[in-house]
């Protein structure tokens, strides 16, 4: 089943495939308010990771999981300067070091690392023995030491963990580099669920569907993902497990079912339906099957977020001619409008920690993500001069937002900082890659 505008592949967009008698007005609002433009780098601590020492046979192989994935996992997390630029010096203080049979703590100093990474490891077989520690060079004190022991396969896993590990000792909170994220892509073929790993590895294909899969949501818990299938020629929605990868279909009624999000109760899906004619928001028991219906307008309601408490909703709607942010109770009730700057306003994403609220709009021409707060203000720019920005994600942690890109052309997945800083693609364009979920 071919489907329109694969430069953004967005829920509205989604929805004019069944109703495509929907125009909405891309004029202005008359009412302007001020956009803070984000996105300064922050105070970043030089840390040199220079070349793990192999203690019996050496590996080219384990090596290269080693100190360039711990390396570029504290680079990409935007707490560290890992002396990229100055590798050639740090790679000659190592050897100095390693012949020196101790480390020159005064030289490192010099060179300007204010943290310094030492790494042994032993291969006996198939077994892969790592040791890491970190040190400050300003006196050469001890910070962080960590062993692990495990199969070769799960070296790069063990640098994603110890990565954390510093960035917990530094910063009070444990780093994303073991965080993995869920996307659709059409790569293959038809538009299937994919993963991949935070630095950019490790991808591979969930689904076979062999037809349009969209808006992937992934529970709290981590274990299962909803999200919405063409499979049978309608937009059922589907719950999927990540260990056993068995789908099963929960809502299966004419017309969308899609657009679902996740409540904190692990249990109850936010998910838009049609089955009465225009898009309207309800309630769905992902194991009774359920539901509740909470809006019933004449206009299409879309995109439902849940808060972190589970109070509250937010949520597009066209009531006004053009599609905007409401939020209301989780029973439906108090309505009140969110946003009032631009005229295309869609794609919410409540954060974790409850104090903002992303979004994709087209308030320039071209649709960048921007953050508000709940109340409606401080309303922030995060992306902008880069092509199409949309379908913001949070992850668990509240630090980061995915988001999908066309800034190199075809729709690729991105990931930036919260305040709209260190921008970097996550996948590599061979596909419209769109819709990205965080996997806790």
């Amino acid at each position: 089943m071919k489907y329109e505008r694969l430069r953004q592949m967005s829920i509205w967009s989604l929805t004019g495939l069944w109703f495509s008698c929907l125009v909405f007005s891309m004029t202005a609002m008359a009412d302007e308010v001020s956009v803070e433009i984000t996105g300064s780098d922050r105070h970043q601590i030089k840390i040199a990771v220079p070349a793990f020492v192999p203690q019996s046979e050496t590996s080219e192989v384990v090596n290269a999981e080693l100190s360039p994935v711990l390396r570029n996992d504290l680079r990409i997390s935007g707490f560290f300067d890992t002396l990229e630029e100055e590798y050639g010096q740090v790679a000659g203080l190592h050897n100095a070091d390693v012949k020196a049979g101790s480390v020159q703590f005064s030289q490192w100093d010099e060179l300007g690392a204010r943290l310094l990474v030492k790494g042994l490891y032993e291969l006996n077989g198939t077994t892969l023995v790592i040791e890491c520690r970190v040190y400050d060079t300003l006196g050469g004190d001890f910070i962080l030491g960590k062993r692990y022991e495990s199969d070769t396969s799960h070296a790069r896993e063990i640098m994603h963990r110890f990565a954390d590990e510093i960035i917990l000792k530094m910063t009070g909170e444990r780093g994303m580099s073991s965080a993995k994220l869920l996307f659709t892509s059409d790569r293959n073929g038809g538009m299937e669920l994919y993963q991949i790993d935070f630095d950019g590895n490790n991808m591979f294909q969930l689904t076979h569907d062999e037809s349009l899969i969209v808006t992937p949501a992934v529970s709290p818990d981590g274990t299962r993902v909803a999200y919405t299938s063409y499979i049978d020629n309608n937009p059922d929605l589907y719950v999927l497990s990540l260990e056993t990868l068995k789908p099963e279909r929960i809502a299966m009624f004419a017309g969308l079912n899609f657009s679902a999000d996740w409540a904190p109760d692990n249990q109850t899906l936010a998910v838009t339906l049609s089955k009465d004619g225009n898009p309207e928001l309800y309630l769905l028991d992902s194991f009774s099957q359920d539901i509740v219906r909470l809006t019933e307008n004449s206009w299409n309601d879309l995109s439902p977020a849940w808060s972190p408490d589970g109070q509250e909703i937010v949520y597009t709607a066209d009531n006004i001619g053009a599609p905007q942010l409401y939020i209301m109770e989780h029973s439906g009730q108090n309505v009140r409008r969110l946003t009032f700057s631009g005229s295309y306003n869609v794609s919410p994403a409540w954060s974790p920690t409850g104090e903002e609220i992303a979004f994709s709009s087209s308030m320039d021409g071209q649709f960048n993500i921007y953050t508000i707060q709940p109340n409606g203000d401080y309303l922030r720019q995060l992306t902008q001069d880069a092509g199409n920005n949309e379908e913001p994600a949070w992850s668990y942690d509240g630090r980061f937002l995915a988001f999908q890109s066309t800034r190199d052309g075809v729709s690729s997945i991105y990931v930036m900082n919260e305040d709209g800083s260190n921008q970097r693609r996550l996948t590599d364009g061979k596909g419209t890659d769109v819709f990205p979920a965080w996997i806790r």
